[in-house]
């Protein structure tokens, strides 16, 4: 019997040792959402900007599209949140956050299971904050993989441009007009609809270079312009998804289909083409609006 308790009380002193001393963080909230973990982190960048629960938040650490730690400053005091992300099955995340105050880990977790606490409640409002942040970016878009084709093969007259994903339709609407009064001008017969052709993407510098480019059919002789250059998109196999939403969160979408295509082993470019069949200058519903998406397959 006194070998029994002995053993018992090694292990409560271990479980205490573990909860105050080795135990990661003071406070852990967990939920899942219809989206790819791809999305969810990029969206915790994007709240980490804009969110008003929070005074100043900057980000000491990240690993794309699974982990990400932020410090939080609310009403001069700082939390540390470590997320963490995780793909349950193709269309759903695992969202922890792992929450700690530093100075204050003793007190936090001998009171957190019996009584809530300022910690808890101020905390658990940030996540929450994220949580509807992100099912309100979920809601601007739908996304459908439909399968392996061939991208189209257009000569296009092209810009270039090199900034981040979210300002890639800023970018675009400034050329809109540019392209098309150049390709009317000159008597060019288009032949299409406008293209992004996406050249690279930095992740983690969260930087994309991209032409812009209106497809006409190649002629003998060529207007010259100083912006304006000419290029010829070859066809090649790639995943199609076709996307309706904003174009300005066409990004959003691309992780859907860079997790669909890990799920099928089928190596890929992320260098996604994206084909666009409405105006956006005539507004309307952006539900309705239709993008394919095209995921190059790497021939290598």
């Amino acid at each position: 019997m006194n070998r029994l308790f002995a053993i018992l009380g090694l292990l409560l002193l271990a479980l205490i040792s573990w909860y105050f001393l080795i135990k990661p963080s003071d406070y852990n909230v967990y939920f899942n959402v219809s989206t790819s973990s791809g999305h969810a982190y990029d969206e915790l960048l994007n709240w980490d900007s804009v969110t008003e629960a929070a005074d100043e938040t900057t980000v000491s650490s990240q690993f794309p599209y699974r982990e990400l730690t932020q410090q939080l400053s609310v009403n001069k005091t700082t939390y540390n949140i470590e997320w963490n992300l995780s793909r349950l099955n193709d269309s759903t995340t695992r969202v922890k956050a792992g929450i700690s105050e530093p100075g204050h880990k003793i007190v936090n977790r001998i009171l957190i299971p019996f009584t809530d606490t300022e910690f808890e409640n101020t905390t658990l409002n940030l996540v929450m904050d994220y949580k509807k942040f992100l099912e309100e970016s979920i809601s601007q878009f739908n996304i459908e993989v439909t399968g392996t084709e061939t991208t189209p093969s257009k000569f296009c007259a092209c810009t270039r441009a090199k900034t981040t994903p979210e300002n890639k339709a800023f970018k675009m609407m400034r050329d809109y007009s540019y392209l098309s009064g150049f390709i009317a001008s000159n008597g060019l017969e288009a032949d299409g609809n406008p293209v992004v052709d996406i050249l690279e993407f930095q992740e983690e510098k969260r930087l994309i270079e991209f032409d812009f480019c209106f497809p006409f059919k190649k002629q003998d002789s060529l207007p010259e312009s100083p912006d304006i250059f000419f290029k010829q998109i070859e066809a090649r196999p790639a995943i199609k998804a076709i996307y309706n939403g904003d174009y300005r969160f066409s990004n959003k979408s691309w992780y859907h289909i860079f997790d669909y295509a890990e799920d099928q082993d089928i190596p890929y470019l992320k260098q996604p083409l994206e084909v666009y069949y409405n105006n956006p200058n005539m507004g309307g519903n952006t539900l309705e609006w239709v993008t394919d998406i095209y995921l190059p397959i790497d021939p290598s």
